[in-house]
């Protein structure tokens, strides 16, 4: 057993004698394989920040809609019941934002450490 995309050189050496050229034909499917994985993980990054914004967007429209019917309440006399909607959505977007905060720098130390 070896570890890698590929096989020692030895062993490469051994295949090329018994069929000249493999070890070229390993080496360039090693390398397709290499190129896939790359756009593949290029995708899914793009992916999740266009995730990520539209999360973000529905999030302010949900969070805007809520502090506008509060405010609305307010406007109409109703305090207890526009006062609610305004607080809880303030301790929501805050929220979001320290978890979000704490995750992105989880996240960057455990790049430094890999």
């Amino acid at each position: 057993m070896y570890a890698g995309p590929l096989p020692p050189a030895k062993q490469l050496e051994e295949y090329e004698k018994i069929i000249p050229g493999l070890a070229e034909r390993l080496v360039q499917r090693m390398e397709k394989q290499s190129d896939h994985r790359m756009v593949l993980e290029a995708k899914v990054v793009k992916n999740d920040i266009v995730k990520s914004y539209v999360g973000q967007f529905f999030a302010f429209i949900i969070s805007m809609s809520a502090i506008g019917a509060g405010y609305q309440a307010i406007i109409s006399g109703q305090n207890p019941w526009g006062i609610a909607p305004i607080v809880t959505s303030l301790i929501g977007l805050v929220t979001v934002f320290i978890v979000g905060k704490k995750r992105h720098e989880k996240s960057l130390q455990q790049r430094k450490e890999n």
